[in-house]
């Protein structure tokens, strides 16, 4: 069987990475966030690779910790993290609050939308129970989602904070790790 295709990629991020280097003023106020298209965590004020945890449904909240710990430490042999500055297998955290809006497709943004101030947190992956991600996610396994949006320039965007929906009985399973948490940390999954 081969690999499961990736529902929506909703960053569009090296097109906007151009723009958003071009519209961006030169040097940034100390403290104030600014997008950084040459740093894997992407806004100024992020210091390290954080991860966050949220869940919808009946799912057991502690094992998908353990299953999402177990699938960034498989995507730390990447060979891309230690240039990315990533540093050591971040440990996964609670408390960011996720909205599910509708079916989740290309696009659909998951987190606060569009920020001047985005938060810690690079990647967040949103554990969805049985019937939830029927209803959300329909037949896919997994999407690949905007959770926080930056203004980088007039009428531009970027995408600083990626989404994954995943399936709770999908967050185990190595197809997670390779083809959906990898490119939602900013790394290739065509280079493993």
């Amino acid at each position: 069987m081969g690999r499961p295709a990736v529902l929506a990629i909703g960053s569009g991020l090296a097109a906007v990475t151009v723009l958003a280097a071009v519209a961006m003023g030169a040097g940034a106020e100390p403290g104030h966030p600014e997008f950084d298209p040459d740093s894997s965590l992407l806004v100024s004020t992020r210091a390290e690779l954080r991860i966050c945890l949220d869940t919808h449904g009946q799912v057991d909240a502690d094992r998908a910790a353990t299953e999402l710990a177990a699938a960034t430490a498989e995507v730390g042999g990447h060979p891309d993290w230690g240039p990315s500055g990533y540093g050591a297998a971040p440990k996964v955290e609670r408390g960011c609050p996720t909205t599910l809006p509708g079916p989740l497709d290309r696009g659909t943004v998951v987190g606060p939308g569009v920020t001047a101030t985005p938060g810690p947190y690079r990647t967040v992956v949103v554990v969805l129970d049985g019937p939830t991600a029927d209803r959300y996610l329909a037949d896919a396994p997994a999407a690949l989602l905007p959770y926080e949006r930056m203004l980088v320039g007039e009428h531009v965007t970027a995408t600083v904070s990626q989404a994954v929906a995943v399936r709770a009985d999908f967050l185990g399973r190595p197809g997670f790790a390779a083809d959906y948490l990898t490119p939602a940390l900013g790394l290739d999954p065509a280079r493993r």
